[in-house]
């Protein structure tokens, strides 16, 4: 299995919009943990898509904190396979 790295958004040398070019390359460390805003701007999307493909069962999270105080996370390997999952050539 290939893992990709996710660099922050909008890095430099790169446009708005370039976003899914970047998630694409580089090496990555499998213990990162992204906010469910920066999943969604990964994938281009925004929060809800992202929430509703995480209650669906589709993106696995990591909980961190209490029930009072969750912190959601994604982990850049499952995203990384929820990515792979999506991408198919055309027929």
């Amino acid at each position: 299995m290939t893992i990709v790295a996710f660099p922050p958004p909008h890095a430099a040398g790169h446009a708005p919009g370039d976003d899914q070019e970047l998630a694409l390359s580089g090496p990555v460390n499998p213990l990162r943990l992204f906010t469910v805003a920066e999943a969604a701007e990964i994938l281009g999307t925004g929060d809800d898509y992202v929430r509703g493909r995480i209650a669906a069962g589709e993106i696995a999270v990591v909980e961190l904190g209490t029930k009072t105080r969750a912190k959601t996370r994604v982990n850049a390997v499952e995203l990384h396979r929820f990515i792979q999952g999506r991408t198919h050539t055309a027929n």
